[in-house]
């Protein structure tokens, strides 16, 4: 078994490490430089400026990525090899034996790093200080059957957590801080899931302190990963919260879209007031996170069935141990998405009013996050009957599949007119991937002959095209026909 989830693992670190070594960058650089020689033939740039440009924007670092790779993957193998060599001469030795060898392999990893620092071979160090700190949390649990202690298992993550932090703050090693973040949430989830934490507040204690760290090293994948582990934490912390206080599927799913909305806004107000924002900046990725977030919701939503809130209803029971009776019930998630939901709508207009979004693009985010709260009131049963006295299952099926999956599928289409706008490729990107999704699920969930189909697609096609030519005229109408080529470029 160890050995094929070290085969699994060791081939998924293949493939993301030569990705990232010859992957990405390198395929851009590539068709630069073919573009580059067709302007250059066409005399819109120099010989001299296309060397300048493709000296600039050469892949820089592909060797010292590969010599990372494969200096990872033989940290793997050692530790591994520690592992097995501890393994196999466990029940031979005492337990000062034990803790001698422990030691010994736990520090010589630590060493090597800090030499391989002072020989200025950082990625290399990075590898051996990832080692060690693997070796600190294998260190950990050997210990922890040695003595038989075995009361709290998520205590024993917490401890590798901060030893992993400490290491980060000592060494200034990226990888312990990459494998802080790691641990913190593998420690929370454990509370939240195995022993029923409500909120598992002492996580944003250990997380501060990592992500203060990562201000203070300067690295912007820390940064991502700070961002990425609060959010996890939030999904799970109101996912727990919800199952706790019975609130309903689809009251839930209406609060992340209204969540995710902010997100998106924060990110628009954040532009306005730094319009000079990197590419790589906070509001460029956090608009990016929040629209990678918002389009599944809204899908789920959408495919989310009446029985389950039905169910649930008939199910609940009144005991919780949430404390606030506003937020308990089915309509607990009702005040939080009503908050966000006037957050999300004040910051929109600030955008507007900052000329980064027209007011088509208002009225269409402020018709997602205010359709998508009352299609989750229309799916609660407590409004409509348990029973379904008014929106029975088939009703309910005939608004998702029609109604709402016909504003969503014209949503998709105005979002790819809004990312061809902002010349964001996420945009446009994603937006096709859901619009695919989208007509496959509601041909699935209607159609079944050959016949259907072909009128399915018919109609489908004739409209799509039928709005592709209308959104063409309005860009015409709103841009002009006669554009200057600098205007356009700019």
């Amino acid at each position: 078994m160890m050995e094929l989830i070290f085969a699994f693992f060791l081939a998924i670190a293949s493939i993301a490490g030569l990705i990232m070594a010859f992957g990405w960058r390198n395929l851009h650089f590539r068709l630069l430089s073919h573009d580059i020689k067709k302007w250059q033939s066409e005399g819109w740039v120099s010989p001299e400026n296309a060397a300048f440009i493709l000296a600039d924007k050469r892949p820089k670092g592909l060797a010292g990525r590969l010599v990372f790779l494969v200096g990872l993957l033989g940290a793997l193998l050692l530790l591994f090899s520690a592992i097995s060599f501890v393994a196999a001469n466990w029940d031979d030795m005492s337990r000062l034996s034990r803790l001698i060898w422990l030691t010994i392999i736990l520090w010589t990893a630590f060493l090597a790093g800090w030499r391989l620092t002072a020989n200025e071979s950082p990625r290399l160090a990075e590898v051996a200080y990832a080692l060690g700190v693997g070796l600190f949390g294998v260190n950990i649990a050997l210990i922890a059957q040695m003595f038989h202690i075995d009361n709290h298992p998520p205590n024993g993550v917490l401890m590798w957590t901060i030893g992993a932090l400490v290491s980060a703050a000592l060494l200034q090693s990226r990888a312990a801080l990459t494998l802080t973040f790691f641990g913190a949430i593998i420690w929370s989830m454990m509370e939240v899931i195995t022993y029923q934490e409500l909120i598992h507040w002492p996580f944003l204690l250990v997380w501060a302190a990592a992500f203060f760290l990562s201000l203070w090293m300067r690295w912007s994948v820390a940064n991502h990963l700070a961002f990425l582990s609060l959010l996890l934490w939030s999904i799970t912390a109101l996912l727990r919260y919800a199952s706790e206080g019975h609130w309903y599927p689809h009251g839930v799913l209406s609060l992340f879209i209204t969540a995710f909305s902010v997100l998106l806004a924060i990110a628009f107000v954040w532009q306005i007031k730094r319009p000079n924002t990197p590419p790589l900046g906070f509001a460029n990725w956090l608009e990016k996170y929040a629209l990678i977030g918002l389009l599944p919701s809204l899908f789920a939503l959408q495919t989310l069935p009446l029985k389950f809130s039905q169910e649930l209803y008939r199910s609940g029971s009144s005991s919780s141990n949430i404390a606030a009776p506003l937020l308990q019930g089915s309509f607990g998630w009702l005040p939080l998405t009503g908050v966000l939901l006037i957050a999300t709508l004040g910051l929109l207009v600030m955008a507007w009013r900052g000329k980064l979004l027209r007011s088509l693009d208002l009225g269409m985010f402020a018709a997602i996050v205010c359709g998508t709260l009352v299609y989750a009131l229309i799916s609660s049963p407590d409004i409509f009957g348990a029973d379904g006295w008014l929106i029975t299952k088939q009703t309910h099926k005939f608004l998702a599949t029609w109604i709402y999956g016909g504003i969503f599928l014209t949503m998709l289409i105005w979002l790819l007119s809004f990312g061809h706008r902002r010349g964001s490729d996420l945009y446009v990107w994603a937006a096709l991937a859901v619009f695919a999704i989208e007509v496959l699920y509601i041909y699935f969930s209607i159609f079944g002959s050959l016949l259907e189909t072909s009128l399915f697609f018919l109609v489908g096609g004739i409209l799509t095209i039928g709005l592709a030519f209308f959104l063409y005229r309005l860009h015409q109408r709103l841009e002009g026909p006669d554009m200057p080529v600098s205007e356009v470029a700019s």
